[in-house]
């Protein structure tokens, strides 16, 4: 089965944290869904503010981190 590789701009609310405000369905935020699915995988982030950056690397574990998208989509090359 194939998978694809994601990269996520904006890695507040929508890209990573609304799932600890109680909604449901879970999983609901865009990490939270690429990590319930065994198609996706979290290939890079990008937010501009560097405190979001690092949240996002230690919550969900994820190095390839990017303040600008055009770099991260040029060295990453998501599929999503």
């Amino acid at each position: 089965m194939k998978s694809y590789r994601v990269g996520i701009i904006g890695l507040g609310r929508m890209g990573s944290t609304i799932d600890d405000e109680g909604h449901t369905p879970l999983p609901y935020s865009i990490a939270a869904s690429c990590r319930a699915s065994s198609r996706l995988e979290i290939a890079a982030g990008c937010d501009l503010l560097a405190e979001r950056r690092k949240a996002f690397a230690q919550r969900w574990g994820v190095d390839a981190l990017y303040s600008d998208y055009m770099e991260m989509v040029k060295r990453e090359q998501p599929d999503l």
